[in-house]
């Protein structure tokens, strides 16, 4: 049995400034709350098969002067991914 590897993601809602381009690049991943303008991840623990979608939405956040405000991290080893 192969083991399912998983990762965490670290949002720091405070930092969102509402751009909702997380949301634009995994709209299965990620949401705009429209009533606080702040975006949500759909789940803090994603399998392996979800990781690629969630860099990229990590990657399109503008917050932060381009730093971004979402992290993941390998749940196993506790590396920072992005």
């Amino acid at each position: 049995m192969t083991e399912r590897k998983e990762f965490q993601i670290r949002f720091d809602a405070r930092g969102c400034i509402g751009a909702g381009k997380c949301a634009e690049e995994a709209p299965e991943h990620w949401s705009l709350n429209l009533s606080t303008g702040i975006a949500e991840p759909q789940k803090p623990i994603i399998p392996e098969d979800e990781l690629d979608e969630n860099i990229r939405a990590a990657k399109a956040c503008p917050a932060r002067n381009g730093r971004g405000v979402i992290r993941i991290y390998d749940r196993e080893t506790g590396e920072k991914i992005i």
